[in-house]
């Protein structure tokens, strides 16, 4: 997996991974959360493109490669 790639995680008292999922790219910002009737929401914009991306490029050459494309992506936990 290329290191740039972000996995958001969450964890439990004394740092111990309960949950991971692979983004298949780098983050844009950080998460977002809101409430739906009680029921709690964390979305992450995920994705990289645009002009920003091939300027820099040049001063990160680890991003040579990474997938384009843009996405939010949602979750919840099951009732």
């Amino acid at each position: 997996m290329n290191s740039t790639m972000l996995i958001p995680k969450a964890f439990e008292r004394f740092s111990m991974v309960v949950w991971s999922f692979n983004a298949g790219s780098g983050f844009r910002s950080g998460p977002i959360s809101y409430s739906v009737d009680g029921k709690q929401y964390i979305l992450v914009p995920s994705g990289l493109g645009g002009l920003a991306l091939g300027f820099a490029t040049s001063a990160f050459p680890s991003l040579v490669g990474l997938p384009g494309g843009a996405a939010l992506i949602a979750f919840t936990l099951e009732d």
